[in-house]
């Protein structure tokens, strides 16, 4: 008995269990299906980075010399 409990997965009841075949044919579909974006947000341009305009005002502020440490 202790070999048949070392193969079972814990939480799995067997009897309950789909087989690898019905999951592959099931369709992955959602059950309601999603609208399209509004066109605000398909037509707005996106920021690449947003990291890029803090490395301009790090840069600039170590430019004027209010960033020196001396």
């Amino acid at each position: 008995m202790n070999y048949q409990l070392a193969l079972r997965t814990p939480g799995i009841n067997p009897m309950l269990a789909f087989s690898r075949k019905q999951i592959l044919h099931k369709p992955n579909l959602r059950y309601t299906d999603r609208g399209r974006p509004q066109n605000l947000q398909r037509f707005s341009c996106r920021v690449l980075n947003f990291g890029f305009r803090a490395a301009f005002a790090i840069f600039d502020l170590l430019a004027t010399g209010a960033g020196s440490v001396d």
